[in-house]
C-alpha cells in the first residue's frame, strides 16, 4: 500500500484504446514530457477494449516521469464509454489516488493540455470535476455542420448545453459519485452533467490524430450522440409529450378555425385542407401515443437503477497486465 505522501502525488491517466497502439506509442513520451518539473508522479492505465492486437512491448520504453503502465484487458469489445466506465471503476477500487486524467488515445486530447485541468483542480481545491471545454475543432465542415446539429437536437430535447468531451480530470473523493451513477455505462460525460455533481471548464483547442484515421464514422456518431441523450431519457420522454400535446392544442384550434370559416362565414375551403388536416392529426396523435409509451418506460427502468454497481462493470475485465512499473 503506498504511503500517504505518495498517494498525494499519484494522477491515473485512464486511456481507452481499440487497436490506436501506434498513438499511443507516440502519446505516452509526451505525456512522460508535460510532467517533467510537477511534483505528480502519473500512472498509465489503458483500457483495452478488446483489440485486435496486443500493445507492443516498446510502448512503455525511454519514459522518465511515468512510473507505472498497465493494461487492463477486456473480455470483449463494448465500446468507447463503457470502457471508460470500467477504468474508472477499477481505478477506484484498486489504485487509490489523488485524481483521474481521462482522455482518449488518439492524440486528439492533447497532453500538453493536462497541466492546465491539473491547475484549474488545484484552484478549486479538489472539489469539482474539470474537464475540457472545446473552443475550437479540427475535424471538416460535414462534421462540423453535423455536430451542430447534434448539439441543437440535444439541446432542444433535454435542456442542457454539453459542450465537452471525455478529457476531463476527476478528484478521487468524486470517483464513488462517478462511478456509482448508472448512467455512466452508456456516456461518461452526460452522466456527470445529469448527476449535476461539481463541474468546472477549460476553454482547450481539440488537436488533430496522431495516426491513421478516425473510426468515429457517421454511424457511430449517431450511436454516441443518442448515447449522450439516453442519460436524459426521463426529460426527453417528457418534453416529447408536452411537445405532442401542444401540437394536437394547434392542430385542434387550426381546425376549428378552418371549420368555422367554411360553415359559418361560407367561405369555400379546398378539399385537400381537410384530409391534410386529417392527416396531421394521426400523426400528433401518433407521436402522443410514443411520446406516452417512451415516458412511461423511462420511469419504469429508473426502478431498476439500484442495481447497478461497479462491480457490474468489472464483470467485463479480462486481466490486469503490468507493461512497466518504476519504483
Amino acid at each position: 500500500m503506498a504511503d500517504e505522501t505518495s498517494l498525494q502525488n499519484r494522477i491515473i491517466i485512464c486511456i481507452p484504446v481499440f487497436d490506436d497502439w501506434d498513438c499511443a506509442i507516440e502519446l505516452l513520451p509526451r505525456i512522460d514530457n508535460v510532467f517533467s518539473g510537477m511534483i505528480y508522479r502519473p500512472e498509465i492505465l489503458f483500457v483495452d477494449d478488446g483489440s485486435t492486437q496486443p500493445p507492443p512491448k516498446e510502448i512503455a520504453l525511454r519514459l522518465e516521469r511515468i512510473t507505472k503502465v498497465g493494461v487492463l484487458r477486456l473480455i470483449r469489445n463494448v465500446g468507447h464509454q463503457r470502457a471508460i466506465a470500467i477504468g474508472l471503476a477499477h481505478i477506484y477500487e484498486n489504485v487509490p489516488c489523488r485524481a483521474v486524467v481521462v482522455m482518449d488515445g488518439d492524440g486528439e486530447d492533447s497532453p500538453d493540455h493536462i497541466p492546465r485541468l491539473i491547475e484549474r483542480l488545484e484552484a478549486g481545491n479538489f472539489g469539482q470535476i474539470v474537464f475540457a471545454k472545446r473552443s475550437r475543432r479540427t475535424e471538416g465542415v460535414l462534421f462540423k455542420v453535423l455536430y451542430w446539429l447534434y448539439r441543437w437536437a440535444h439541446y432542444a430535447l433535454t435542456n442542457t448545453k454539453i459542450r465537452v468531451g471525455n478529457f476531463s480530470i476527476i478528484p478521487y473523493e468524486l470517483l464513488p459519485d462517478v462511478t456509482s451513477t448508472a448512467e455512466v455505462w452508456n456516456h461518461y460525460a452526460a452522466s456527470v452533467f445529469k448527476a449535476k455533481l461539481p463541474i468546472d471548464m477549460v476553454p482547450l483547442e481539440r488537436s488533430r490524430r496522431l495516426h491513421g484515421k478516425s473510426k468515429m464514422n457517421l454511424p457511430a456518431l449517431v450511436t454516441h450522440g443518442l448515447s449522450a441523450m439516453s442519460v436524459f431519457s426521463d426529460i426527453v420522454g417528457a418534453r416529447l409529450l408536452v411537445a405532442s400535446v401542444m401540437a394536437g392544442v394547434v392542430l385542434l384550434l387550426t381546425t376549428s378555425v378552418v371549420l368555422s370559416m367554411q360553415f359559418f362565414a361560407g367561405l369555400a375551403i379546398p378539399g385537400w385542407t381537410t384530409a391534410g388536416l386529417g392527416i396531421l392529426m394521426l400523426l400528433v396523435l401518433q407521436l402522443f401515443v410514443i411520446a406516452l409509451f417512451f415516458a412511461f418506460a423511462t420511469l419504469q427502468r429508473r426502478s431498476a437503477i439500484d442495481s447497478f454497481s461497479r462491480k457490474q462493470c468489472l464483470q467485463f475485465v479480462r486481466c490486469y497486465e503490468e507493461l512497466r512499473s518504476k519504483t
